[in-house]
């Protein structure tokens, strides 16, 4: 997968397409990231980790919404609310 976001980035311009060689868009630039930092790669240590239940840096959960941090470790485990 990993791979296959690298191939959608827009190395000129900046951003992630939806398909190589598609236009970026904020949507897929997001997402990827999003991704890239959940992945075992090289890369992931160039990212914040996320949160992702939200989709969100880790830190900004912690720091600015911690009445959610809750909700995220217990969907982390797997436990049904």
């Amino acid at each position: 997968m990993a791979s296959y976001i690298l191939a959608c980035q827009d190395r000129k311009e900046g951003g992630i397409s939806d398909k190589p060689g598609n236009q970026q868009d904020v949507f897929h630039t997001f997402f990827g990231i999003a991704a890239m930092s959940l992945l075992p790669t090289p890369h992931q240590s160039l990212l914040h980790p996320i949160q992702p239940v939200y989709a969100l840096p880790d830190s900004l959960i912690t720091r600015e919404f911690p009445h959610l941090r809750p909700t995220c470790v217990t969907l982390e485990k797997g436990v049904n609310m």
